[in-house]
């Protein structure tokens, strides 16, 4: 059997790596395995009536990243090996995750699905075809981030946490927590942020409580058929992009704070 050498990226989609296929990446975007071309911006813009000078109001940022992909492999494929192929990466019914290992993907990935297969024949036999890959975001994903503290000696402590987020759009994080002591309330107040302040009262001693920031999921841990969201001021903590100055106020046993930083490829 002919076998053409190529040189590419391995990768892994839905947590199955490709050499179960033997496949490579060999090309992104017509530029090699690594050339990404970003994704475009669009300013939203205003003027006032006889001034031509216009001023920016926001950046939109929503389409989603798109990229075209070309897939080789170094030996020809059947039409039973690529039915499997296109089963395994084209018939996805959600967003799945993509690695790719190469240098600067190496603490990230993309949460894709793969559209439009073909395949790219060579002497009359498939070695190639191509993919476009359809983000569920305008960037790449860097691996959660947690912080666990323990506040259980002091009713009032303070902490930074760096967003290095490739966007401006603040992070709403994933935050759990459990009272200690006698204590019945707790709150998050980000300084750096005009004080924004997430916060709990008329708790149980002890409860356990989780909440995430995004999808605006509170509940008890401790208490799950209890109905709590009566004790929260129904505003959720955030963290801007750069510096964030916080006060915690309650003494807690345990804090974890999880979050995604957004990774922005090429240019």
């Amino acid at each position: 059997m002919l076998s053409i050498q190529f040189t590419g990226a391995n990768f892994v989609y839905d947590n199955i790596p490709t050499e179960h296929h033997g496949l490579i990446i060999t090309d992104i975007n017509g530029g090699g395995e690594a050339a990404f071309a970003g994704t475009q911006s669009t300013p939203i813009t205003t003027s006032v009536f006889r001034n031509p000078v216009r001023k920016i109001l926001a950046v939109d940022q929503s389409a989603p990243l798109t990229f075209q992909v070309e897939i080789t492999s170094r030996k020809a494929k059947d039409s039973f090996e690529l039915a499997a192929i296109a089963n395994w990466l084209t018939e996805q019914s959600d967003y799945k995750m993509l690695q790719i290992d190469q240098k600067d993907l190496k603490n990230a990935y993309f949460n894709c699905i793969f559209t439009n297969m073909s395949p790219i024949y060579y002497h009359n036999k498939a070695y190639s075809f191509r993919c476009t890959i359809e983000c569920d975001a305008p960037w790449a994903w860097e691996w959660e981030k947690t912080h666990r503290w323990n506040f259980s000696d002091s009713s009032i402590n303070t902490k930074e946490i760096f967003n290095t987020s490739g966007s401006r759009n603040l992070i709403k994080p994933k935050v759990e927590f459990q009272l200690a002591g006698s204590n019945t309330s707790f709150q998050i107040i980000n300084k750096s942020l005009n004080n924004l302040t997430m916060a709990f009262s008329g708790l149980m001693v002890g409860e356990r409580i989780f909440v995430d920031c995004r999808t605006f999921e509170i509940k008890s841990i401790s208490r799950p058929d209890v109905y709590i969201v009566d004790k929260f001021n129904k505003i959720f903590f955030a963290l801007r992009q750069g510096k964030n100055e916080l006060e915690f106020r309650g003494v807690v046993d345990e804090l974890t704070i999880k979050y995604q930083h957004a990774l922005k490829v090429g240019g």
